[in-house]
């Protein structure tokens, strides 16, 4: 009884952590990270305060971010920019970085598009200069022997979140698969799915492709079926810098983007490193290879936002107003800015 339990105590932690990587609500919690660059060895040096979801044990949630990072990638080009990197981990997720963004305590965050784009239509002043995964992939965990295709999942109990990405992707897939959303019991959970999953009160969680591996990994239930090749069944992740902050420090953002290019060169060398970057308390590097495993090109690490990325924001803008998480559509145009980028590639004669 107390080994199950303390198994549905980690469920919970990864569960609950996977909600901050694509939902609303969360507690402001932090962990600060300082560099090797403890004290300023000039007056004058600048600092940049980045913040992520997750923890230093446990930093899933920010994508290629991972390589860039833990690699000392960002570090290394920051300090050649001439800048401190403090990177603070928020387990809470979006909502805690929209808080910190808001209150001056971050010049930067890492975190999906639901919180970006719900942060930036509350009033945050940011701009999107990188993408670190443009197709976060998501899945479906079963533990009812009934269910063997997705349609089975007609008069079952499903759990998804509302308001959070995971609906985004939840709506696509079952209009994909011809699952008739009106026989479907959604439950609306999050830290407690687990436990809902393990007990036969639910029958079924829709979760982020990390999430449905994490319950596969501890024990709970078995994954019936991932979005992988639907179209608009996915999310991004992205990098956001606040505009004020770039204005006196855009040598800052291009720098970001470097490490971001070293971190994906990195990856298409040896995926190992992706694996072992995302790796933590959580989930071991072995079973993060098969959350990656959907498409080893990893053409959607690339740091650079794309034409098709872009359609696919259009398409979440609409659905975010349509839901009524955003009153009006976001203009992507004053929110997204690929110039840094570009001056990354150059500077690195891509």
């Amino acid at each position: 009884m107390r080994k199950q339990m303390k198994k549905i105590g980690t469920v919970l932690l990864a569960a609950a952590m996977t909600f901050g990587l694509v939902g609303c609500g969360a507690k402001k919690d932090s962990t600060v990270v300082a560099t090797e660059a403890e004290t300023p060895s000039e007056e004058n040096e600048k600092v940049i305060r980045i913040g992520g979801s997750g923890s230093e044990d446990s930093a899933m949630n920010l994508e290629l971010m991972n390589v860039a990072y833990k690699q000392g990638y960002l570090e290394d080009e920051l300090k050649k920019a001439g800048y401190r990197l403090d990177f603070t981990f928020f387990p809470g997720g979006g909502p805690a970085l929209n808080e910190a963004l808001a209150a001056g305590e971050l010049d930067a965050v890492v975190y999906g598009d639901l919180p970006a784009f719900v942060g930036k239509s509350n009033g945050a002043d940011t701009t999107l200069i990188a993408s670190v995964n443009a197709d976060l992939q998501y899945g479906i965990v079963v533990a009812n022997d009934e269910i063997q295709d997705p349609k089975d999942l007609e008069g079952k109990n499903v759990i998804v979140p509302e308001g959070t990405a995971i609906q985004y992707f939840w709506e696509n897939y079952a209009a994909e698969k011809g699952i008739d959303t009106s026989k479907v019991n959604t439950i609306n959970a999050v830290e407690d799915a687990a436990s809902l999953l393990m007990t036969g009160d639910a029958d079924a969680i829709v979760s982020t492709a990390y999430g449905i591996q994490s319950y596969v990994y501890m024990g709970v239930g078995r994954i019936l079926d991932t979005g992988a090749g639907i179209e608009n069944a996915h999310s991004t992740y992205l990098t956001v810098v606040k505009t004020s902050y770039l204005k006196e420090n855009p040598d800052a953002a291009v720098a970001i983007n470097k490490a971001l290019i070293d971190a994906y060169d990195s990856v298409l060398k040896d995926a190992n490193v992706l694996y072992t970057s995302s790796a933590g308390t959580n989930l071991p590097a072995e079973e993060w290879e098969k959350v990656y495993a959907y498409d080893t090109s990893f053409s959607y690490l690339m740091p650079e936002i794309t034409d098709s990325e872009r359609e696919y924001f259009e398409n979440f803008n609409q659905w975010l107003v349509d839901h009524k998480l955003l009153k009006e559509k976001l203009d992507l145009d004053s929110f997204v800015d690929t110039s840094y980028y570009e001056k990354a590639v150059k500077s690195l004669d891509k």
